[in-house]
């Protein structure tokens, strides 16, 4: 149990904290530091002058005046989207006599790059020279001449037995759009 006497000096104590505690928060935040803070400032601010380079002077650009209202429009409707009755427009190209039939169905072969088969040989049945294809995915394969192998309808054209080699003529798009053929020929078993 606490006596009285330390009962009335806790509450002093107390008081002398609390006292003190307001004594240096007034202390602290007066605004006498402020007004010194502020002038301080602004001596700084008045004793520095920034440099400011000047702009630089601008050429003066010419007038110019547009004269070209006896012109055609080139956003009317007639420059953006031509009729097709025009005068101008280009004569239908002729059909192009090395087109590949586009409704001819296409062999199970021309369905791979020439460089994916492999020709591993030739036999002869009924007298007619067979070329022995294998495909990748593992499939063997006969075909003659006249036989279509390839993406470029490439088509057999001659089966050497003696040279063991394969003629193809295949039909591809030249650069300037028109079908042009070109002549391939491959060893066989190699």
């Amino acid at each position: 149990m606490m006596s009285q006497w330390g009962n009335r000096c806790f509450k002093a104590l107390r008081y002398v904290l609390l006292g003190t505690t307001l004594v240096l928060t007034a202390a602290c935040s007066s605004d006498r530091s402020m007004i010194d803070l502020k002038r301080f400032v602004l001596d700084m601010h008045k004793s520095t002058q920034p440099s400011v380079e000047s702009l630089p002077k601008l050429a003066p650009i010419p007038a110019y005046t547009y004269a070209a209202s006896s012109l055609p429009d080139p956003f009317s409707p007639e420059n953006v989207f031509p009729s097709a009755s025009s005068a101008d427009t280009e004569p239908e190209p002729e059909p192009d006599p090395l087109e590949p039939d586009p409704t001819r169905l296409r062999e199970h072969l021309e369905g791979f790059p020439l460089d994916a088969l492999q020709l591993v040989g030739i036999m002869i049945l009924e007298g007619k020279l067979q070329l022995i294809v294998v495909t990748p995915d593992g499939m063997i394969h006969k075909v003659a001449e006249g036989a279509y192998l390839g993406r470029n309808y490439g088509r057999i054209t001659e089966i050497d037995l003696e040279a063991r080699s394969v003629g193809l003529e295949e039909v591809v798009k030249g650069a300037d759009g028109r079908w042009q053929k070109r002549t391939v020929s491959f060893l066989i078993g190699n």
